[in-house]
C-alpha cells in the first residue's frame, strides 16, 4: 500500500520517535511511504523515506495556509495514497478535506485534545484512558497501542561509589523539572553523597539552571547516545505534570533503572497504582523521600532495576511493530 505519514512537531521527543519508527515499520513490511514534515523539523536528518516539507500549520495567515494546503493536496493526489496517518490533532480536519477519494485516514493519538481526531476512520491511542475518551465521544473504531522501546540485550553499567540520579525530557513547564530540582535541594541538605544529570533541552533551561545554581547539577543537553546516558546514571526520576505515556521513563526501565515518577496517566498504566515510588504531582517531599530510599540502598536499586526491566518486555519494539502492521492490514 501507499501510505502518507504526517507529523508537524519539530523536536526529537517521544511522539517524533513513534513517527520515525512507524515509518520504518511500514517500509520494512514493503509499503511505500511518503513522509510530510515541517521544513524546520529535526527529524528530517533521521528519516530514510521520501519526504516533502510543508508549512500549512506554521502559518497564522489564512491565505498562506490555503496556499500550503493546496500544494499539499496536489502532492497527495500525485502520490495516490491508500492511507494517511497523522500524529497531530490539528491536522485531522485538514486531512479529511484534502484526502483523495477512497483514501482511509488514521489518527495517532499521543494525548491532548482527542476531539480533533474524531472525524478520522481509525484512532490509535497510546493509553487506555484515551481509548475510553474516544469511545465516549462515539468513535468505536479505536485501538490501544502503547508506545514501545528497544529493550537492550546487554547493559554495561559500572559499579559506582557515588550514585547518579538522572532525568531526561524536554525542558518545559509541563515537565516540571522545578519540582525535581527542589527535591535535589532537600537531598543535598541531608548531606547525601550523589550526583545529578539533567538531559534534554527546551525553553525552561535558563530558569532551571538559575534554580539549580550551587547544587552541582550537570546539564548535559539533548542526548543522542541514549545507551551511554542511561548507563551513566543509577536512578531515573520524572516529575512531569502530564504524560500520556512516558517514553523516557520506559527507556530508563529498559536499562534496569529504578524509577521515581509522578502519578501521570502513562506512569500509572505502566507501573500500576500500587508501585511504591509513585509521587503526587508537584509533591517535592515525596519525590525527595523516594529518591533517598533508593539512594541509600544498592540492594533496592538492583532489585527495582530488574523489576523495571521485566516490565518493559511487554512494550518491546518487535511486538509493537507486529501489532501496528496487523492494524494497518485488518482494521482499516
Amino acid at each position: 500500500m501507499r501510505i502518507v505519514n504526517i507529523c508537524y512537531n519539530t523536536g526529537l521527543g517521544g511522539l517524533e520517535s513513534v513517527f520515525k519508527d512507524t515509518t520504518d515499520f511500514l517500509q520494512q513490511a514493503g509499503h511505500e511511504v511518503l513522509c510530510v514534515l515541517p521544513p524546520n523539523a529535526l527529524l528530517l536528518d533521521n528519516i530514510n523515506a521520501p519526504t516533502i516539507t510543508n508549512r500549512v500549520l506554521n502559518y497564522k495567515s489564512f491565505i498562506k495556509q490555503k496556499i500550503c494546503g493546496f500544494t499539499l493536496h496536489r502532492q497527495l493526489l500525485d502520490f495516490k495514497p491508500d492511507i494517511i496517518i497523522t500524529h497531530n490533532g490539528r491536522m485531522a480536519k485538514f486531512i479529511n478535506s484534502i484526502a483523495p477519494v477512497n483514501c482511509k485516514t488514521i489518527g495517532y493519538c499521543h494525548g491532548g485534545n482527542i476531539k480533533k481526531l474524531i472525524g478520522l476512520n481509525l484512532l490509535i491511542c497510546v493509553n487506555k484512558q484515551l481509548v475510553k475518551q474516544a469511545q465516549n465521544l462515539g468513535h468505536n473504531n479505536t485501538i490501544y497501542l502503547p508506545n514501545w522501546v528497544e529493550v537492550p540485550k546487554n547493559i554495561n553499567r559500572p559499579q559506582r561509589d557515588i550514585p547518579v540520579i538522572g532525568t531526561f525530557s524536554r525542558l518545559t513547564i509541563e515537565k516540571d523539572l522545578a519540582t525535581f530540582i527542589e527535591a535535589i535541594k532537600i537531598l543535598k541538605s541531608n548531606n547525601l553523597n550523589f550526583k545529578v544529570k539533567i538531559a534534554g533541552n527546551g525553553p525552561e533551561i535558563d530558569n532551571l539552571k538559575a534554580q539549580a545554581r550551587g547544587l552541582d547539577i550537570d546539564f548535559v543537553g539533548w542526548v543522542a547516545d541514549k545507551t551511554r546516558y542511561f548507563e551513566s546514571i543509577d536512578i531515573f526520576c520524572q516529575t512531569s505534570l502530564s504524560e500520556s505515556f512516558g517514553i523516557s521513563m520506559l527507556e530508563a526501565m529498559a536499562y534496569k533503572l529504578p524509577v521515581v515518577v509522578t502519578k501521570t496517566t502513562g506512569a500509572k498504566q505502566i507501573l500500576g497504582d500500587n508501585y511504591k515510588h509513585l509521587c503526587e504531582l508537584g509533591d517535592i517531599e515525596s519525590v525527595a523521600g523516594n529518591l533517598e530510599d533508593i539512594l541509600l540502598s544498592s540492594t533496592l536499586r538492583n532489585s527495582l532495576g530488574k523489576r523495571m526491566h521485566n516490565i518493559t518486555q511487554q512494550f518491546c519494539k518487535n511486538k509493537a511493530k507486529q501489532k501496528l502492521l496487523d492494524i494497518i492490514n485488518t482494521k482499516i
